[in-house]
């Protein structure tokens, strides 16, 4: 699986839902309900949207293990 870049997503759509394509790309519609874009995804054509919760602002995480 090759690793998709969402920075210009996060951008664009902060604190929304977006439906991407199957190339998980590709933005087909957004709103601030996951139900509202994935029906509009399904009714541009779309038949199996990927949906993403887009975080309201941007943060870092750092992994390990804190002992």
């Amino acid at each position: 699986m090759a690793v998709v870049d969402f920075t210009k997503i996060y951008l664009k759509y902060p604190g929304l839902w977006v439906a991407l394509k199957q190339d998980e790309k590709t933005v087909v519609a957004s709103s601030k309900s996951a139900k509202k874009a994935y029906n509009e995804a399904i009714s541009k054509g779309e038949k199996r949207p990927v949906l993403l919760k887009v975080p309201s602002q941007s943060t870092y995480y750092v992994g390990g293990d804190v002992q």
